[in-house]
Order: C-alpha cells, then sequence, then structure tokens
C-alpha cells in the first residue's frame, strides 16, 4: 500500500446544530432575560386565552412545508418563547386550578438546561457517573422525607404514569409464578387479579394492557361517600376471586384521587391483600364479625367512618365526649347481643395471630442533660424508633407513647411506618428537668430485635435514666375453658 503524502488538509465539518460559544451564550442570555419577566408578568395575566386550535395553527404557521434551510438560532428561540409565553395555558398561574400539574420551579428551569447540556444517559453508572449519583441520593433524601429506609430502592422516571408502571410490573414480577415472564398468560392456570377503586386514574388500565394482564384482569371496586375504596366490597371481591380459582396479586391504594384527593383506607387494605399474614387477617375479621357494634374512636379526627356490613357503628371521641353518652346509653339499655349467633372461632389461628405479634412495654424516668419540652423530647425519640424498625423490615400495628413533666405532658400515636403521627396534650409546655417516659408498641417482628432498637434509642437521647424497665414478649395462645355455642333469649 504506497502512503499519500501530498493529500489536502481536510476541512473542519460543522455539523447543522452547532452553534458557537458567542451566539450559545448571546442566546441563552436573552431567553433567561425572557423566562425571567414572563414568570414576574405571569400571575397578573390571563390563565389561558379562549383560542381555537386554527388559531393556534394560524399563529404558529403550520401550513409552511419542511424548511430548507434553518434560521437564525437566537431568533429562533426568542420567536418561539413568545409564542409559547403568549398562548399556553399556565399551571403556575394562581388562578389556575383545572389540573394537578404542579407550578414550574425556575431552579427546576435551569436544572432541565444543564440537564440538556450534558444529555447523560442514565442507563449505567459507566455512561453517567454524576448523574447516577445524583439520581441515587435524590431517592435517599425522598425516602428520608417520606420516613422509609434510606436504603430503599428507587429511580427517577418521566411521570406519574411511568412511576405507576414500575410499581405494578414490581408486583407482577413478586406475586406471580415466575414462568409468566416466559409464558405469559398461557403459562398461567389462574387468572391473575389487581383492585383499584373507580375513582382511580386510567394509568392502571394502561398498565394492564401494556404488561399483558388484559384489561379484565382489572377489578374495579365501588367506592364510598367519601370517594373512597369500600374495603367491605375489596373483602368481597377478593374472597370471590380466590374461590373461582383466581390469584390477587395486587391492591392498589391511592393516596389522593384525581378527582377529588380522597385517600383510600390503607390500613384496612393492608390486612386484606394478597400478601397479607393469613392469621392476622383471620384475627382483624373474625373480631369484626363477631362484635355485636364496633367503635371507632378519635372521631373527631376522622373525616368519615368506614362500613362494615351489618355489625352497626357508633363514632366516638374521648377529648371531645362526641357520641360517648350515646354509647353508654345503648350498652346500659341492654339493646345489643339480642339472640346473636356466637361465632365458631377457630383457636389455634387465633393464637398463630397474636403470636405473629410482638407486644414491648417501657417505662423510665429521664433527666435530661439539658431541660427540654416535653414535645420536643419525644417527638425525635419516637421518630428515631419509626425509622429504625423500618430499616429493619419491621412492621408497626400501633404505637403509642407519653411524656410527662411538671410543666406539662405530650402523647404520640402511630398506626404504621413513616405515617404522620397523632400529637396531643401541652405541645407549648416550657422545658423541665425531668421527665416520666411510656412507650407502647405492637409490631410484626422479633421481640429479640425489637427491644435492641429500643434500647439503642434510649441509650442515644443525652441525660440519665433513673430506672428503665422493658419487656417484650409475644403473648400465648388463650385457653377457653368454656365456649358458648348459642344463645338464646326469652322471658
Amino acid at each position: 500500500m504506497t502512503p499519500i503524502t501530498n493529500a489536502a488538509p481536510r476541512a473542519e465539518r460543522a455539523a447543522a446544530l452547532d452553534m458557537q460559544p458567542e451566539t450559545f451564550r448571546a442566546a441563552a442570555h436573552s431567553l433567561v432575560d425572557q423566562i425571567a419577566d414572563w414568570l414576574a408578568a405571569m400571575p397578573a395575566g390571563p390563565v389561558m386565552r379562549d383560542e381555537t386550535p386554527a388559531t393556534i395553527r394560524q399563529v404558529f404557521g403550520a401550513e409552511q412545508p419542511l424548511p430548507t434551510a434553518g434560521r437564525d438560532p437566537a431568533a429562533l428561540v426568542a420567536d418561539t418563547a413568545a409564542m409559547l409565553f403568549e398562548h399556553s395555558l399556565f399551571n403556575g398561574h394562581p388562578r389556575f386550578f383545572g389540573y394537578i400539574t404542579s407550578s414550574p420551579a425556575p431552579i427546576g428551569a435551569l436544572g432541565d438546561l444543564l440537564a440538556s447540556a450534558i444529555n447523560q444517559n442514565v442507563g449505567a453508572w459507566r455512561l453517567s457517573p454524576m448523574a447516577t449519583e445524583i439520581e441515587a441520593q435524590t431517592v435517599r433524601w425522598i425516602a428520608e422525607l417520606m420516613g422509609v429506609p434510606t436504603d430503599t430502592g428507587g429511580l427517577l422516571v418521566s411521570g406519574g404514569n411511568m412511576a405507576n408502571f414500575v410499581c405494578f410490573l414490581a408486583a407482577r414480577a413478586a406475586k406471580l409464578p415466575p414462568e409468566f415472564r416466559a409464558g405469559g398468560l398461557h403459562a398461567l392456570t389462574a387468572k391473575p387479579r389487581v383492585y383499584a377503586s373507580t375513582e382511580t386514574h386510567t394509568w392502571i388500565h394502561k398498565a394492564a394492557d401494556l404488561f399483558g394482564m388484559g384489561t379484565d384482569a382489572i377489578r374495579s371496586i365501588a367506592v364510598d361517600d367519601q370517594q373512597r375504596m369500600d374495603v367491605t366490597a375489596l373483602e368481597a371481591q377478593v374472597r370471590a376471586d380466590r374461590a373461582a380459582g383466581d390469584l390477587p396479586f395486587l391492591v392498589v391504594g391511592t393516596a389522593g384521587t384525581v378527582g377529588t384527593g380522597a385517600v383510600d383506607p390503607l390500613r384496612a387494605m393492608e390486612l386484606l391483600r394478597a400478601d397479607a399474614d393469613e392469621d392476622i387477617a383471620f384475627l382483624f375479621h373474625k373480631q369484626l364479625q363477631e362484635a355485636d357494634l364496633v367503635c371507632v374512636t378519635k372521631s373527631d379526627l376522622h373525616v368519615s367512618c368506614p362500613e362494615l356490613g351489618a355489625v352497626p357503628i357508633r363514632q366516638i371521641s374521648a377529648s371531645t365526649g362526641q357520641g360517648v353518652a350515646a354509647w353508654l346509653d345503648e350498652v346500659l339499655a341492654g339493646e345489643l347481643s339480642a339472640c346473636k349467633d356466637v361465632l365458631d372461632i377457630d383457636y389455634a389461628r387465633y393464637a398463630q395471630a397474636e403470636a405473629a405479634l410482638a407486644w414491648l412495654n417501657f417505662r423510665g424516668s429521664f433527666a435530661p442533660s439539658i431541660p427540654v419540652s416535653p414535645a420536643m423530647l419525644l417527638g425525635p425519640w419516637i421518630d428515631a424508633i419509626d425509622r429504625a424498625l423500618s430499616e429493619a423490615e419491621i412492621r408497626i400495628v400501633h404505637l403509642k407513647a407519653m411524656a410527662t413533666a411538671s410543666t406539662g405532658y405530650v402523647k404520640v400515636a402511630l398506626c404504621a411506618n413513616g405515617q404522620e403521627p397523632v400529637v396531643e396534650g401541652t405541645l407549648d409546655a416550657s422545658p423541665a428537668a425531668s421527665h416520666e417516659v411510656t412507650l407502647n408498641l405492637r409490631a410484626l417482628g422479633e421481640p429479640e430485635v425489637m427491644t435492641r432498637i429500643v434500647e439503642r434509642a434510649i441509650e442515644q437521647l443525652d441525660g440519665c435514666w433513673n430506672e428503665r424497665p422493658m419487656r417484650c414478649f409475644r403473648p400465648t395462645a388463650p385457653q377457653p375453658e368454656q365456649r358458648v355455642l348459642q344463645t338464646f333469649c326469652g322471658t
């Protein structure tokens, strides 16, 4: 092969989308000025203009054919910005109430500019090392904000539809037999079922369609008068599907519906989901079925009360006195238990359910190194215990704590990990040098692990404990000596 020695230097190739640094800087500065002016003026303008599609197309020049040459970048960006500013629906407007889209954040706009400039492929760490670490840190911070373990996995996606798709696919992978991935529905002998309220967003239909379930796999559950999923209807549908040989694998609980912002009763749904502890669910349902009357306490904190079929429900509040007198009158008048059959109870299953939930009781006298109020003592301490239990994958069923001092008291209650606690008491009490602290915890976990977590939280408080007895155990099985099979009434 003869080398070429007299070839002319190759001219530098200029791509059509290239911009010189000076041109880019000028266009970018001008655009940022336009955006800043628009953000300042937008609240005083209209939410949107009442324009037809034909008008918008005319402004845009949609009838023009494909251009044969490009335009000056600065002019193109300025003209496009002006069209968007004058002919859009502004979801950041103070009088915009139409949809769920959030207002634009100026820092987000700058972040989008930076992300587009770098244009990373976050499909693998090697392709986008810093962007991947930024994503991982963001997920950890979101987990911390929500009160879940900071090693929780996650990724950023394009929006709500895609986020729910990921959750749907995770449920399918976790709960359906592994042969489904290769063979699809043909590999299953049972029909997979997913449950969602009639108020659930349409993402559920897209997911069932895209991931091979078919929309017939969706069971649409009725809602109550507060637009929340009817848990009784959910339970009946799950039981009917299981009896028919179907395979329930996902219950979708909505924490804020699109139409009304309703939140489904997630705690009750937890006991009905496909992977719920069957013994605990059995105990929950039998207790409700055998009841003559169900009292829902703290009614002053509830929006509404669930329906439980034929079982009457009374709402009471110890703090306000609501319903207490009527409930006592009903009990004292003997209006309950009239000719009611007592249900047959499987005490072996009761025992298993009781044994699955561990109890922890603690009481101690604490002298902080610096005087603090009951609220400042109890709040961070319960947060630390909640986070530690979540990290250990111990599910809180009920947690109550109380701190009492000479200046006042505070009570805290939790019914689930990461839940916003219910707090009451003298929240504005002044700091005190001594506190009596009580903790009662019932959770789905090992007593030894729960004990270590609480002991660690106790030791991390800055101060001195004078006494701190603690007991953590699993209840033993009930041993009834007699059982009434039938009650009779008569004169």
